[in-house]
Parts: structure tokens; C-alpha cells; sequence
């Protein structure tokens, strides 16, 4: 089990960036320049460590916070690296720039397998309004 971390970060499913373009805004933050992609949104390949917490079907934080790297990002999703599997459907990540800029964006969890001694937990974010 992976320790909660110190001091925690207070998830709040209503200040998730929920617009692309906010997101869009973080990562040019990150980067100067994108990557040369064919997506329909260029992806970033960035080293950046992260907290993240699984969320529930409401986009509630449940269980202890955990420690992420991104591997990369793009103004649709995600892809981390973390030392076990996540099995929730869900996750929050608080993201920061080197400046102190944060973002929060929650993800739906689309795929979670093993690369090498990490596993990858990758997914679109999700844009929806929260009740």
C-alpha cells in the first residue's frame, strides 16, 4: 500500500479544468513546442511528477492520495506512471508547472497495464458537468 503523502491536496470535483482549453493553457506551459503527432491534438512528452486520487462514479476522492509521473499529455488525456495498478475507473491528478501554476483534472481510467517495473494508467479526461 502506498503511502497518503504530506501535506495532502484537497481534490474538489467542481474545480476540475473541464474545458480543453484550459488544459491547452496548462500544457503550453509545460512546452514550447508540441510534438509531431497526427492526433488530433498534439501530445507532449513531459516528465512531471504528480498527485493523483482515485475518484468515484461522482468524481468524489476515495482512498488515500498517491504519487504519479506524467508521461505524457495533450489537451484530451493522460498517460502516468505509477509503482502499482489503479483499479478505479476514475482519477483526479494535481498537475504543476516549475512557475507554481496548478491544474486539477479528473481522467477515466482506459487503460492500466504494466511497462516494465511501472505500470501506465492512461485515459482521456473527463468533460462533463458535475452534480
Amino acid at each position: 500500500m502506498t503511502p497518503a503523502l504530506e501535506p495532502q491536496v484537497k481534490f474538489d470535483a467542481h474545480k476540475f479544468a473541464h474545458s480543453p482549453q484550459t488544459i491547452v493553457g496548462f500544457v503550453k506551459q509545460l512546452t514550447a513546442e508540441p510534438a509531431i503527432e497526427r492526433r488530433e491534438a498534439p501530445r507532449y512528452s513531459v516528465t512531471l511528477p504528480a498527485t493523483a486520487v482515485a475518484l468515484d462514479e461522482r468524481l468524489r476522492p476515495i482512498g488515500p492520495q498517491f504519487s504519479v509521473v506524467v508521461r505524457n499529455i495533450s489537451a484530451r488525456g493522460i498517460s502516468l506512471l505509477h509503482s502499482s495498478p489503479v483499479h478505479a475507473e476514475h482519477i483526479a491528478v494535481e498537475l504543476a508547472t516549475p512557475a507554481g501554476h496548478k491544474i486539477q483534472v479528473a481522467m477515466e481510467v482506459s487503460r492500466c497495464h504494466q511497462m516494465g517495473p511501472c505500470y501506465e494508467i492512461a485515459g482521456p479526461f473527463v468533460h462533463r458537468t458535475v452534480n
